[in-house]
């Protein structure tokens, strides 16, 4: 008698909450927990399958509280079911019945357990030649020898660059070049005088390039660039002749441009480098351009 009039109570009830419209939800997972309490370490009461649909009694944070078809009054009125492997369904829509769940020890493996949120998450494939950083960004340091057609006074000399670039973007990159000098030679114009030079170049770079393993794979260590300066050149002249001597500073507009590649070395980048650089004045610097190559690293 107790038995018919508890599952009399139950139909009453979740006839009344369809007729005034109670929130339903139905499982939409293969298993779902179903728990004691509305908490991912409660114990499992039972588990629910795709497409059970079950009255809500009430929505506790991240889990509903909902009415459970029970056979005796020994089992349980109500469990707790999380909001990620359940949606909300309009109580007037055709659902399937849920079947009795059934009492077990053994959680299902599902989202519930990880409270994973509910957001898509795009996934961009990475290709081999793909670098981490941005191609030509950091600091570098470069060496080598500059070389001039006869005439030109600035003449050979060794020459070092430090040089910081700032990645834009992948392929592009703005930088700062800072470029000391030191020079020994004997004047062609006056003889028995010796002349030395301590001077810079100091330029403002925008470099272009490109992994080349973008375009053959096997290839993705060379990044060949092109790169464009503006700047100046400082210079202290120093003239000495017999027992006289003179000190000149003078400084000129300049620009370069430079043809590269780097190689990549696990962290660092090998350099090698072709340079020109043309100075504004022409007595200083006539009408030709001084080379460089250089060897450096970038870090």
């Amino acid at each position: 008698m107790i038995h018919k009039a508890i599952m009399f109570l139950f139909l009453v009830v979740l006839a009344a909450g369809l007729v005034h419209g109670a929130q339903q939800v139905k499982v939409t997972v293969a298993k779902a927990n179903v728990r004691a309490d509305a908490d991912s370490g409660a114990a499992v009461i039972g588990t629910a399958t795709r497409d059970d649909v079950f009255t809500v009694l009430e929505k506790n944070g991240a889990w509903y509280k909902i009415a459970l078809p029970v056979e005796s009054a020994s089992e349980p009125q109500f469990g707790f079911i999380n909001e990620i492997v359940v949606a909300v369904v309009k109580a007037d829509k055709e659902v399937k019945k849920p079947a009795i769940v059934k009492k077990t020890a053994e959680q299902v493996p599902e989202l519930e357990e990880k409270a994973l949120p509910r957001k898509k998450i795009k996934v961009h494939a990475k290709q081999d030649w793909e670098p981490e950083e941005k191609l030509f960004s950091g600091l570098s340091l470069k060496f080598g020898l500059m070389t001039s057609p006869q005439g030109g006074n600035f003449g050979d000399k060794w020459i070092m660059g430090i040089a910081y670039d700032k990645g834009l973007n992948r392929y592009l990159s703005l930088g700062l070049e800072f470029q000391p000098y030191l020079r020994s030679y004997s004047s062609t114009s006056i003889p028995d005088a010796s002349l030395s030079l301590i001077g810079a170049h100091v330029f403002i770079n925008v470099k272009a390039g490109a992994n080349m393993g973008q375009f053959v794979p096997f290839l993705k260590f060379w990044k060949p660039y092109f790169s464009l300066g503006f700047g100046g050149a400082f210079e202290s002249r120093k003239i000495k002749y017999q027992a006289l001597s003179d000190s000149v500073f003078k400084s000129y507009f300049a620009w370069h441009w430079m043809l590269g590649s780097e190689f990549v070395i696990k962290k660092v980048d090998l350099i090698f480098e072709y340079q020109t650089i043309k100075v504004s004045v022409p007595n200083v610097d006539p009408d030709f351009f001084t080379h460089f190559l250089l060897l450096g690293v970038r870090f």
